[in-house]
């Protein structure tokens, strides 16, 4: 916003008063002045929300705004964490993923948006009664056993236990 367009909002004595190199007229350039800022956040606010643009401080609180806090703790440049693009992966198809959330799809998709392919879920197992499933990880990503853990636990239904197998070595 800039001053004329400050001053048009003002009463018209206000107007009247404005003359240039007035203390009005300074006032009004003031007034833009410390509009400005906020003016720009309000315009690029859409970027703020965006996990594909925005800052990568602002992907820990889009991260809470999702619902997905399990996975903060794997928010890091360590081995064995969610790298910084595939955590805006998870959060940008989040909406997609929350609505398969306790399905096969919805558990093979985030462990795919999360850590990579060639996850697979056998069913098959079962523990005295329970419903269990058997998450079968791709080779490599024994690193990474936390986080799987972790992604398979927020997608997987409440009643399911569930483990992790990598391939035997010696196979």
């Amino acid at each position: 916003m800039n001053a004329d367009q400050i001053a048009h909002l003002l009463p018209e004595f206000w107007r009247d008063a404005r003359r240039p190199n007035s203390p009005q007229d300074a006032l009004f350039d003031v007034m833009a002045g410390l509009l400005t800022p906020a003016e720009h956040q309000i315009n690029t606010i859409d970027v703020s929300l965006d996990p594909l643009r925005c800052p990568k401080a602002m992907l820990p609180f889009l991260v809470r705004m999702m619902g997905l806090e399990p996975l903060l703790p794997f928010t890091g440049a360590q081995d064995g964490h969610i790298d910084t693009n595939a955590l805006r992966l998870v959060l940008a198809e989040a909406p997609h993923l929350l609505d398969r959330r306790g399905t096969n799809t919805g558990i093979m998709r985030a462990l795919t948006l999360a850590v990579g392919p060639g996850f697979m879920i056998d069913e098959t197992s079962a523990l005295a009664g329970q419903f269990h499933v058997t998450i079968q990880c791709p080779d490599g990503t024994q690193s990474a056993g936390a986080l799987i853990d972790a992604v398979t636990r927020l997608f997987k239904p409440a009643h399911i236990t569930h483990d992790l197998r990598w391939p035997d070595p010696d196979e």
